[in-house]
């Protein structure tokens, strides 16, 4: 894949499948599709077909002001049938990612203590969750 851009909401997008590259920068959609643009400029893919997944309506707007000469095209039905047929490697991912983003949480939250911020939780909680993804 070109990029794929994670935030705590497990927002991502992707152009060419078959060039591996994760980006793990961004916390909200916002700064990842601003992340994802400034990656695809780089690249000089600024008039590119960009294949996306259903965006919030924020990141769907800023990859257009960004990107103004690119298309955005949803991908939506040919990578659910790509990602019907998992390997076994994939399969395990699957398995272990989740369970380690709940302990990475639950060990967030014994750490957080009554007066913090959210601030001071999401600074917690990130070197965790990053380690939790494969």
């Amino acid at each position: 894949m070109l990029g794929g851009y994670r935030c705590c909401c497990c927002f991502f997008f992707f152009a060419h499948p078959w060039v591996p590259h994760i980006r793990n920068v961004a916390w909200t959609a916002r700064d990842a599709a601003s992340d994802a643009a400034g990656h695809l400029r780089a690249l000089g893919l600024t008039a590119a077909t960009i294949g996306v997944e259903p965006l919030p309506i924020e990141a769907a707007d800023i990859l257009r002001s960004e990107l103004p000469a690119a298309t955005l095209v949803d991908v939506t039905e040919p990578l659910e049938e790509m990602r019907a047929i998992e390997r076994e490697d994939e399969l395990d991912a699957m398995r272990e990612g989740p369970e380690a983003v709940v302990e990475a949480m639950l060990a967030t939250f014994e750490a957080s203590r009554f007066g913090g911020t959210e601030r001071e939780i999401v600074e917690r909680l990130r070197p965790a969750a990053d380690a939790a993804w494969p």
